[in-house]
């Protein structure tokens, strides 16, 4: 979230005043807060500078600010301005997927199910926006109805969207490994196209050798040494020597 504000243009570049707003907002989402979390007097003064923001900024900024109330807990604020963005961009389906990310928080899976159908309605998205609805059908599936093959064919539809977006990564191998003995090695399909999708080599590697670890610690020493011959990266050198004395 922190990114995506840096790239936001207010309608008016003319206004030196919310340029002047946008910039300290950007440094106040920046800091680090303590390790107890924002201050009443932090999140308030965000808080504010969002809600002089929004109404002259892109639909991304509104939806960034109800992302921020979700992550203080405050999801009955975070509802009210997706539902808001909504009334003024009905096409945004970002706006749907905040929706439906609250709703199974909460474990209300119909309704979900019904902002990520309003959503999926909205017509050509971008990958991004196909696979982390892709993402969320899953985790309804899996955790609200407990139909594995629809979950298992929503994160194989977010990976052909995004082949290397770790959280369905996670997700999929998680559900493979609960439903069947050889999930570990069906994994290896999904990594090898997320390799072939980014340059961050390295990443994938590491995720894949954690995924590893948890059910088959040879196949993972060996992927770390492949690993490292292909990366070089030391990282991969210190979980080798790990691994072997274990």
């Amino acid at each position: 979230m922190r990114q995506a504000i840096r790239s936001h243009q207010v309608d008016d570049p003319g206004n030196r005043r919310l340029k002047h707003q946008q910039r300290h907002l950007v440094q106040l989402l920046v800091q680090h807060p303590p390790a107890t979390g924002p201050t009443p007097a932090y999140f308030q003064e965000v808080h504010a500078l969002y809600e002089q923001l929004v109404p002259h900024s892109l639909p991304k900024m509104r939806y960034d600010w109800g992302v921020f109330h979700e992550n203080h807990g405050h999801d009955s604020q975070a509802q009210t301005i997706y539902q808001q963005g909504l009334k003024t961009h009905p096409t945004y389906v970002a706006f749907y997927r905040g929706l439906a990310r609250l709703a199974l928080e909460q474990q209300q899976w119909h309704t979900a199910q019904h902002w990520i159908q309003q959503a999926l309605e909205q017509g050509p998205m971008t990958p991004t926006d196909q696979c982390l609805l892709q993402a969320l059908l899953g985790r309804m599936h899996w955790e609200g109805f407990g139909n594995a093959a629809a979950a298992q064919q929503a994160y194989v539809q977010a990976l052909a969207a995004v082949p290397h977006h770790f959280s369905s990564l996670t997700a999929l191998g998680k559900l493979l490994v609960a439903t069947g003995t050889d999930g570990w090695q069906q994994m290896a399909l999904y990594y090898e196209q997320a390799l072939a999708a980014t340059p961050l080599k390295s990443r994938i590697y590491w995720h894949w050798g954690r995924f590893l670890e948890q059910h088959q610690l040879e196949a993972a020493l060996l992927l770390y040494q492949h690993a490292q011959k292909v990366c070089g990266n030391l990282i991969f050198e210190e979980k080798i020597a790990q691994l072997q004395r274990q």
